[in-house]
């Protein structure tokens, strides 16, 4: 699919004139968005250019134009991602757990005998959703025993690289 000949100029001046990323957010998080932002509005020109009901491979003025104005509405309330985000306060003990399982051999490694070592730092609470948040990331695997009529947690680890 090709521009035409408004469209190329259009497409030229926006692309030029556009602002910094720097400028658009001061939100580290939103940068990576910001500096896509011309890629988002060429496949977006794109996308206006397939629903139009008129036949044809050329993306005119009005398709960019519409792209355009689409790409800036949302980039007003993208800011709004994150409001409610709030960072996690666990997610830095990963690597921890995990250095601290591999020191132990990585294998069968007792839920009781890690949270007795992270209890300085992490209550049960904490440990219990940093422990979940690597199960469920396939990092760790949790195997329930029973030992004297009661269920207890191991877990090894099934991947030896993270990140």
């Amino acid at each position: 699919m090709k521009l035409s000949d408004v469209a190329t100029v259009l497409w030229s001046d926006y692309y030029r004139h556009r602002p910094d990323p720097l400028e658009v957010f001061t939100d580290q998080r939103l940068q990576g968005f910001a500096a896509r932002m011309p890629f988002y509005v060429k496949k977006l020109s794109v996308i206006c250019r397939m629903s139009d009901p008129e036949p044809g491979m050329v993306i005119e003025a009005h398709h960019l134009e519409r792209a355009i104005q689409i790409i800036d509405e949302q980039a007003k309330t993208l800011h709004n991602v994150y409001e409610d985000i709030a960072p996690s306060t666990v997610v830095r003990y990963y690597p921890k757990i995990i250095k601290v399982m591999l020191k132990l051999g990585g294998i069968h490694i007792s839920h009781s005998e890690l949270l007795q070592r992270f209890s300085h730092d992490l209550d049960r609470r904490e440990f219990k959703e940093v422990i979940g948040g690597l199960v469920d990331m396939g990092v760790l695997v949790e195997i329930p025993e029973v030992v004297n009529g009661r269920v207890k947690l191991y877990y090894s680890i099934t991947k030896k690289k993270v990140g």
